[in-house]
């Protein structure tokens, strides 16, 4: 199915519904940027049982983790890390308010007892999560993870956790592109000894994930990209195109953080910082508004354009030269 076929089409309730996954296949490195954050390592750890499932429950102030894996070294490293993650989100778009409860992370051993939840749990959208080949899925507050190796596991929880703390802590919810972005950019984050979390400016998985796009000729348009959410692209079955959202959206967060010189810094950060309260909503139903309901510019475009004061179409010469930069160098 071509492109335009996928942002004209109408994508059913199950899209709509299922905005928040990832497909990934390893860790992502790059030149590291320095967000250690040292947590509080206070915990409670209870036995759980559930569906035919038991393992261990293990609380902290804002995860709540039920837990089956067997790698006891690594299920003992993830409760402080996730608290560290927790820190460097609210670092980067600070919360409107905290999680209403410890948000609830499912990590199971073996794909076997993540269908086995997933499918009692989510049966209306099990076909669709059915799709993810390696990571998990969140719904609201509530991430549904399967082990597959520690830096692969420790990726997907630091992606859905942003997810997680969109859901729980912040007054707006952002854009497709910005939300999935973020959730790209917080998945490389690389452990330290004291349980705290390095991300790295490059993402090695994301990087190729672009370069294989280009060579596929499956690149996309910063309209594109704004237009469409992960529910949409993971129906479509492709995986090319997969890798090409995700990769576009976490270098459009790049391009916005560092770009051209930092020419779109300031505006990315007020975009953020809007977050914490509805003044992105606002802006966002205004523009709906504004434009009227004969248009075919999506909010999510019409808002873009207002905060970073210059049209999409012109904005992209400058995004599609970024990425061909991200894709040439070493």
């Amino acid at each position: 199915m071509s492109l335009r076929r996928i942002l004209n089409s109408r994508i059913g309730a199950i899209a709509r519904r299922v905005p928040f996954l990832i497909v990934i296949s390893m860790p992502a490195y790059g030149c590291r940027t320095n967000h250690t954050h040292p947590v509080n390592q206070e915990f409670r750890t209870e036995s759980w049982s559930e569906d035919g499932l038991a393992g261990r429950r293990i609380t902290t102030e804002h995860f709540d983790f039920f837990s089956t894996i067997l790698d006891s070294e690594f299920e003992r490293n993830v409760p402080p890390l996730m608290e560290s993650a927790y820190l460097a989100y609210a670092n980067l778009a600070p919360p409107a308010h905290a999680p209403s409860r410890p948000m609830p992370v499912f990590l199971f051993h073996t794909r076997t007892e993540w269908n086995i939840y997933a499918r009692a749990h989510y049966p209306v959208r099990y076909e669709t999560y059915a799709r993810i080949h390696v990571g998990g899925f969140s719904e609201g507050d509530t991430a549904v993870i399967y082990y597959f190796g520690r830096n692969t596991t420790l990726a997907a929880l630091l992606h859905e956790g942003w997810h997680q703390y969109v859901a729980s802590c912040l007054a707006s919810e952002p854009p497709a592109w910005l939300n999935e972005g973020l959730a790209c950019y917080f998945e490389s984050g690389e452990a330290r000894t004291n349980n705290g979390l390095v991300f790295p400016e490059r993402s090695t998985l994301r990087v190729n994930g672009l370069r294989l796009a280009i060579y596929n000729k499956r690149m996309l348009t910063l309209r594109e990209v704004l237009s469409i959410n992960a529910g949409d692209v993971l129906l479509q079955n492709d995986s090319s195109l997969t890798k090409s959202y995700y990769g576009q959206v976490w270098a459009l967060v790049a391009f916005l953080r560092e770009g051209l010189g930092g020419r779109y810094r300031a505006d990315f950060q007020t975009l953020l910082t809007d977050l914490s309260t509805d003044a992105y909503h606002v802006r966002e139903s205004a523009t709906r508004l504004s434009e009227g309901e004969a248009s075919t510019t999506s909010p999510a475009v019409a808002a873009f354009e207002q905060y970073f004061h210059a049209s999409v179409d012109a904005m992209d010469s400058q995004y599609q030269e970024f990425l061909r930069t991200l894709t040439t160098s070493p």
